[in-house]
């Protein structure tokens, strides 16, 4: 009975693993969000919200910039809030889109010494 139980659970695990070998080891390709800062001061506790996910870089110096991989389950909208390190004050911004689909694109938020966020999008490199 021991051994016909452990032959169930290996012929289980062999068909399983058949069945789903493809799923764990597939590369699916994820879109990419870039957060500029061109600015003439600092940026702190920089986050990049969309479909559910929250992404958190805590310091962004002038001139630098901070790239999150992700991926979306649903069509959804960024939500970019941040900090000045010279100013009081959070900051928020919401826009650009991104979709399921099989297309994947990276998203750039270039944020100015104004408050102002210019949002663009491009198609990703494989």
């Amino acid at each position: 009975m021991r051994k016909l139980l452990i032959l169930a659970v290996v012929v289980f695990v062999g068909w399983y693993g058949w069945k789903h070998y493809p799923d764990l080891i597939a590369h699916r390709p994820s879109h990419e969000v870039v957060v500029r800062n061109h600015s003439d001061s600092g940026m702190m506790r920089v986050r990049v919200i969309v479909d559910g996910q929250t992404f958190v870089r805590d310091d962004l110096p002038n001139g630098a910039e901070a790239v999150f991989p992700f991926r979306v389950a649903h069509d959804a909208t960024f939500q970019l809030v941040w900090q000045w390190t010279n100013r009081e004050g959070e900051r928020q911004w919401t826009g650009g889109t991104v979709a399921q689909g099989p297309l994947v694109q990276r998203h750039i938020m270039t944020v100015n010494g104004d408050d102002d966020v210019i949002y663009e999008r491009e198609a990703k490199p494989q």
